[in-house]
Parts: C-alpha cells; structure tokens; sequence
C-alpha cells in the first residue's frame, strides 16, 4: 500500500502555489509600468524638445 504523504503517480503535480503566481504577476506588472514609464520620460522629453525647437523659429 502506497504512503499517505506521496501523490499517486497518475496524479498532477502541482508546479506553483496561488501565492506564488500572484508575486510572479505583480513581478512582471512592475517591470513593465518600469518600462512604459522609462518610454514615456523619453517620449516627453522629445515632445519638450521639438516645441522648444518650433518656439526658437
């Protein structure tokens, strides 16, 4: 008779708790907000510069 403690071996294995998944999605969620807020500073910044350009003429 199999042990109580061991999964049968027609069972799944679970791979991740619902914990762990939820900090994997903020994870990734901060990284990208990271990114987009680095595309967007830059984007500003070219915006800033050109209408300084065009007030210059």
């Amino acid at each position: 008779m199999a042990k109580a403690d061991q999964p049968d071996p027609g069972q799944p294995k679970p791979t991740a708790t619902f914990g762990e998944v939820t900090k994997e999605i903020a994870k990734r969620n901060d990284e990208a907000q990271k990114a987009a807020r680095i595309r967007r500073d830059a984007r500003e910044r070219e915006q800033i510069a050109r209408r300084r350009e065009w007030e210059r003429l």
